[in-house]
């Protein structure tokens, strides 16, 4: 069970680019109980499932901080408006997800970094074939693949992969996914938008990724 705690007096302000207009983004941070956190711009929002699942836990410094509950270990955020059937003329996605398994089951994260380029090229193989395969059977095509590396955020090293992914005639999408081995637990980060509105997204998702941070690193 993953807890979320939306510390909203804590906000985040970036300028964006859309059209050639200045756009001010607030970000809102959130915790992931015994995982770590993460800032959410605002101009993204929980699906409406998760909405239906949330439970107030507490509440501490009154109209500050708020805490509720999700009862699954897999979060979706969405562009806004998505909830109310309002899909406009974009589309965004943030996951965040934990596998739970035993001691041992994944690598000790600081030993991602002694991958060799062999193991690397291995692992870009076996994900490109796992994602092809998986996105096929929903009728989804790669059509641009851009490769593994291993990369560090905030101190904890993952290995990250892209590819270019497309649904018959629409417009493209980029995704972009880190995954954080943590010895017996997964820990996975996927961003995807529309290529044509890289502007927009790209900078909103560097300040998200420069904001997770593990907290719960096993040995």
């Amino acid at each position: 069970m993953m807890k979320l705690f939306n510390r909203s007096c804590q906000i985040f302000l970036l300028v964006a680019c859309l059209s050639g207009k200045a756009q001010t983004v607030a970000f809102t941070d959130y915790l992931l109980k015994d995982v770590g956190y993460v800032s959410i711009p605002n101009n993204l929002e929980l699906q409406s499932g998760n909405y239906k699942k949330f439970a107030e836990v507490f509440q501490k410094e009154i109209g500050k901080k708020f805490g509720y509950e999700i009862s699954s270990n897999r979060v979706v955020f969405q562009q806004k408006g998505q909830n109310n059937f309002d899909k406009g003329s974009t589309y965004a996605r943030v996951m965040l997800e934990t596998t739970y398994g035993n001691v041992g089951d994944y690598m000790i994260n600081k030993d991602l970094k002694n991958l060799t380029a062999t193991d690397i090229s291995t692992f870009s193989s076996v994900l490109k074939e796992q994602n092809a395969k998986s996105l096929k059977a929903v009728g989804i095509k790669i059509i641009q693949w851009y490769g593994v590396s291993v990369t560090n955020i905030n101190g904890s090293f993952c290995i990250k992969w892209s590819y270019l992914r497309q649904l018959k005639d629409n417009p493209p999408v980029y995704v972009e996914s880190y995954q954080f081995h943590n010895n017996d637990k997964l820990h996975s980060l996927t961003l995807s938008y529309r290529k044509n509105d890289e502007l927009v997204w790209k900078p909103l998702y560097q300040k998200l990724l420069a904001s997770f941070t593990l907290t719960v690193i096993k040995k």
